[in-house]
C-alpha cells in the first residue's frame, strides 16, 4: 500500500486526505463532467483505501477504491467483468474515461 500512496502522491488529481465535502466542492467548482479528485477514504478501511469523488451530469458522486483480496483494485462493489489494475492510478485513468463515455 505505502507504493500506491507513493506512485498516487505525485497525480495532480490526488488530494490526500480531503473531507468528502471538500472534495465535492472541488469537482463541483470545475464545472464540467468527468472532473475527479482521487482522496484516501476516512471510512473505508484497508478494504477500501481510496475514494473516487467525480462529477457525472450534474452531480457528484464518491465511489469507494476497492483493494481486492489478489492485490488487483476495482471501484465499488464486487461485480462481473469489473475493471480491475494492479496500480491505483491506471484504474482512476481508466474509471474517469470510462465515465465520460457514458454519454
Amino acid at each position: 500500500m505505502l507504493l500506491q500512496l507513493n506512485e498516487l502522491s505525485r497525480q495532480p488529481w490526488y488530494v490526500g486526505n480531503m473531507p468528502r465535502d471538500s472534495a465535492d466542492s472541488t469537482v463541483k467548482s470545475s464545472g464540467h463532467d468527468g472532473a475527479f479528485v482521487v482522496r484516501q477514504s476516512q471510512k473505508g478501511g484497508v478494504s477500501n483505501p481510496f475514494t473516487l469523488t467525480l462529477l457525472y451530469s450534474s452531480e457528484v458522486y464518491n465511489l469507494h477504491i476497492r483493494l481486492r483480496s489478489d492485490g488487483k483494485f476495482a471501484i465499488g462493489k464486487e461485480k462481473p467483468e469489473e475493471i480491475v489494475s494492479r496500480t491505483a492510478t491506471f484504474l482512476f485513468v481508466m474509471a474517469g474515461e470510462r465515465y465520460l463515455s457514458r454519454d
